[in-house]
């Protein structure tokens, strides 16, 4: 999608580059050279966490400890994070997330605990393992809604979700609305976990065709005219879901990046813009 279709102007856009499912192997080589236990081997060996485990981050966000920054800004993703909480007025952060596959429970708890154990490896290479304490895992898990669903169908259940739960769900917030930097991940993207996601993510063969992956949806996203002054500016691509627009307002990112490092990448405003790549091709974060 060009970028006078996105209203945005070149200049504002930091450089960026897509690149294909083998350079996306050698990146994440680079990756695991730094996190050895975040290899596609070893993500396996550990227990399902304890269900009580779990309900620590599922649990309502209001009831999670407040956030004082106290990081120096050279803690990259872990200061950031810290530092967005406090400008949201919030005690949560983490991508609200979708099951729209069925078939395994095993499968799908097996996920989840690779989600968290990639999270918390990142987090403690940073020095941030206590934002664990702030991570909130918000699961639509509802077979009779939300299996087999399309982006468009959790989309709407998302916006409809996110409108009235800023507040409701973090809590009191006690910083100014005029002060507040809006923008909080949370509340604009979310993901979803389909059957070919679920299977990308546990797959243990480090060589294959593709990174483990789900889907990032964004919230805002619709229909737009490709036209401008009549003149077509992009092309007609093949349809997905019936669109044929080059942004569908959804895309493929590497699974197990998630989080901390894509929910950071996807702060600013104009970070759609750079990051989005068309599927079935993924979007690729350093």
């Amino acid at each position: 999608m060009s970028l006078a279709l996105r209203g945005i102007h070149p200049k504002l856009i930091p450089n960026f580059t897509l690149i294909s499912p083998v350079a996306l192997r050698t990146v994440s080589a680079r990756h695991n050279s730094r996190h050895p236990t975040l290899s596609c081997q070893s993500s396996s060996s550990s227990p399902l966490p304890a269900n009580s485990q779990m309900e620590k981050y599922t649990r309502p966000p209001a009831q999670f400890p407040p956030v004082s920054p106290h990081r120096s800004s050279v803690q990259g993703t872990t200061a950031e994070i810290e530092e967005w909480l406090r400008e949201d007025g919030h005690r949560a952060w983490g991508f609200v997330i979708y099951r729209s596959t069925y078939q395994n429970q095993a499968a799908w708890d097996e996920f989840m605990r690779r989600l968290l154990a990639n999270t918390t490896e990142m987090l403690e290479y940073d020095a941030g393992l206590d934002l664990l304490d702030n991570l909130a895992l918000t699961v639509f898990d509802n077979p009779d809604q939300f299996d087999n669903a399309t982006t468009a169908m959790v989309r709407d259940h998302f916006k409809q979700w996110a409108a009235t739960m800023d507040e409701e769900e973090q809590g009191p917030i006690y910083i100014p609305k005029h002060l507040r930097i809006p923008g909080s991940q949370r509340y604009k993207y979310c993901i979803q976990v389909t059957q070919e996601a679920l299977e990308s993510a546990l797959a243990d063969d480090c060589e294959k065709k593709q990174m483990g992956f789900v889907y990032i949806i964004q919230a805002k996203w619709q229909e737009y005219s490709p036209y401008v002054d009549g003149e077509r500016l992009e092309e007609e691509e093949e349809a997905i879901e019936g669109c044929t627009l080059e942004d569908v307002g959804w895309m493929k990112v590497p699974f197990e990046s998630l989080m901390p490092v894509i929910w950071c990448y996807l702060r600013p405003q104009w970070a759609w813009d750079v990051e989005y790549h068309r599927p079935p091709d993924m979007s690729c974060y350093p």
